[in-house]
């Protein structure tokens, strides 16, 4: 936990008093796998169309332990995503192999199908993480590409692992992908996660690099955005910083430091500067070091652009938000720890979800 908080200093002193923009990461985000066992029509690169050309392409049970180790020794907050995490027969031993090295948080992002085969990994997690973008089930269905009766199967999942947080010392999130045609369904979803007292959150749906065009400046969008923020401000559980869903509401620009999340494939290489712009500074089982990977990256590739207006991707755009801000960490932190359930003793900060 010393290890986060002096990365957190470092980074807002570095940000706000000095020009260098490859900051120490404070969140790692592990692609354990690029399979999936989804068509969801806005997912651009993870579809299970896919799988055949990318069933190769994942480190076995020991090299992701491995690749654990590496990103422990410099960062203490790990969310696990895909893909779909929960596809990997070794979920549970690889999450259980982070929370033996006494990780700060570990969170787990999946589409639920698989969490009744998967159930072991609620005991070594602080958060988990499900996407639900709808209520309507066959529009929902239509939505994730697959046969009818998935969607109503997801939603049954999330109502029942719901009522397990406080047994299994877990917190559940709801993300909800909000695309042109959903808007309507995004809030239906938020009211849902407060009847089941379960957090909730968003993410524009994104196109290529930016945010799809017909939310761009939508007054739906706009409107359904001011509604959830003012949840927020009244103590509802919308998990996110107040300065993130007015800058997506709006798509303010912003200055990006894309390193703060350094986002890790099936195989342990390195994003650099980040996904959206491509590029990798190395492998970081290679190097040993997820930190000495990251260097050799700015000093192979120079450090990231100044950029302003690319995506607003929420693992980017909240934490390069905070670190401009201290006080707004600092208050989000404080309201986060007093309202959560979960993994308390090891549950320290604010991070994407």
């Amino acid at each position: 936990m010393l290890k986060l908080i002096s990365s957190y200093f470092e980074n807002s002193f570095r940000a706000n008093f000095t020009d260098d923009r490859v900051l120490r990461p404070m969140v790692a985000t592990y692609y354990v796998t690029a399979m999936c066992n989804f068509r969801c029509t806005y997912c651009e690169h993870y579809s299970a169309d896919f799988n055949e050309f990318v069933k190769d392409k994942q480190a076995n049970t020991e090299d992701a332990k491995r690749i654990i180790d590496v990103i422990a020794e410099d960062c203490d907050v790990l969310y696990f995503t895909g893909g779909e995490p929960l596809v990997r027969t070794d979920i549970v031993e690889i999450v259980r192999h982070a929370y033996m090295r006494r990780m700060a948080y570990i969170g787990i992002n999946t589409n639920a199908l698989l969490i009744p085969r998967r159930e072991g990994i609620l005991d070594y997690i602080n958060n988990l993480v499900v996407s639900l973008d709808s209520l309507a089930d066959a529009k929902y269905d239509a939505m994730l590409g697959m046969p009818l009766g998935t969607a109503k199967k997801v939603r049954t999942i999330v109502e029942r692992y719901s009522k397990l947080q406080k047994e299994r010392n877990f917190t559940m999130t709801v993300n909800c992908v909000v695309c042109p045609e959903n808007i309507q369904e995004a809030e239906d979803v938020m009211k849902f996660c407060e009847d089941l007292d379960i957090w909730y959150t968003i993410s524009p749906q994104n196109v290529g690099r930016r945010p799809a065009f017909e939310i761009l400046n939508n007054p739906a969008y706009r409107d359904f955005m001011d509604r959830l923020l003012a949840a927020k401000r009244q103590g509802k559980k919308i998990s996110g910083a107040d300065s993130y869903y007015e800058g997506v509401s709006r798509f303010k620009p912003f200055q990006c430091y894309p390193n703060l999340t350094a986002r890790i494939d099936p195989l342990g290489h390195l994003a650099y500067p980040c996904i959206p712009l491509g590029g990798q500074a190395g492998n970081i089982l290679e190097n040993g070091s997820l930190l000495r990977t990251l260097r050799r990256g700015e000093e192979e590739q120079g450090p990231p652009p100044r950029c302003i207006d690319r995506c607003h991707m929420r693992c980017h755009a909240e934490l390069s938000l905070l670190v401009k801000n201290p006080w707004e960490l600092f208050t989000e932190t404080f309201n986060h720890l007093r309202r959560r359930n979960g993994k308390n003793a090891r549950s320290m900060t604010v991070v994407p979800e």
